[in-house]
């Protein structure tokens, strides 16, 4: 699919493949001398800020042998805060590159000689941690399951006998798998995609959750640390272009997960129904005796 197949009024390229291809160069703003600001499709700035993560997979040594258990179900729990929490992560990685010297011992020249794209790498996401401890309770478990704490065997907490087949064990087990997408600022666009492969949270954060000073009430934000594989391509941009396609919700995608349009919020109202955790929405309201109540 090439990337150019069309162009939208700011010259930027929006490929049949969804991702944003950098501006025709008939559109490149000219500043030697008088700089023409009423043209501002020549600028086309690149703004930051629009992101979104999606779990491929987390380890399935949980969903394999802890099915139907209270660890299964934080498993999902945590994926959930990763996918829908997710504020961004830090730890990309730069391409750089060596250079090698000619020289003729007088005078020295450098060329480059070695380019480097750091693929193991070591990302941070923050999140606010929730009431009993969900992130936080987690990771503890899984890092003490894939190595005991105190003889750094591995047990998956007793679930590994004598009779467990080997290939159900083992770091193919224990790894989650992510797709990161940066998107231009309609959020229906890829700037760049990253798959985080063999990712693994490396720290339960104890010490940001547990350290406490009588009097200071406050919510905890903490670092969720991974040692991953990170890769780049143009084929992992176009499944990322897919994957927001039927994410974002959009007039020709109703029924897309993630709405980015407030005005046609269907927004949450607590308590307004029956029970303890009970709620309705705004579509749902009705009029009872010329009031607003829950239909």
């Amino acid at each position: 699919m090439a990337l150019f197949d069309e162009f939208d009024a700011t010259g930027k390229a929006y490929g049949s493949d969804g991702v944003v291809a950098p501006i025709a160069s008939s559109q490149n703003v000219d500043m030697r001398g008088v700089v023409d600001y009423g043209d501002l499709y020549q600028f086309a700035p690149y703004e930051s800020g629009y992101s979104f993560i999606s779990v491929i997979n987390g380890p399935r040594f949980v969903t394999q042998l802890f099915q139907g258990e209270p660890l299964e179900e934080l498993q999902k729990s945590f994926i959930n805060i990763i996918e829908n929490e997710f504020r961004g992560l830090d730890g990309i990685e730069d391409i750089t590159s060596d250079t090698m010297e000619i020289t003729d011992n007088i005078s020295t020249m450098s060329l480059i000689s070695k380019v480097t794209q750091t693929t193991n790498s070591q990302l941070s996401m923050r999140f606010f941690e929730k009431t009993g401890a969900l992130i936080t309770k987690y990771i503890a478990t899984y890092l003490r399951y894939i190595r005991d704490t105190k003889t750094e065997a591995k047990t998956y907490g007793g679930k590994i006998t004598p009779s467990t087949p080997q290939a159900a064990y083992g770091p193919a087990q224990e790894v989650f798998n992510m797709l990161y997408v940066v998107t231009d600022s309609t959020c229906l666009h890829v700037e760049k995609a990253f798959l985080i492969l063999n990712a693994q949270p490396t720290q339960a954060s104890l010490s940001e959750l547990y350290n406490t000073e009588k009097g200071q009430i406050e919510t905890k934000e903490i670092t969720v640390n991974w040692n991953c594989f990170v890769v780049d391509g143009d084929a992992i941009n176009k499944v990322a272009a897919a994957y927001l396609e039927k994410l974002i919700k959009y007039e020709g995608n109703p029924d897309g997960k993630v709405n980015i349009n407030s005005w046609d919020m269907d927004w949450s109202i607590s308590g307004t129904g029956s029970g303890d955790n009970s709620k309705t929405t705004i579509k749902q309201l009705g009029y009872e005796d010329g009031k607003l109540k829950a239909q």
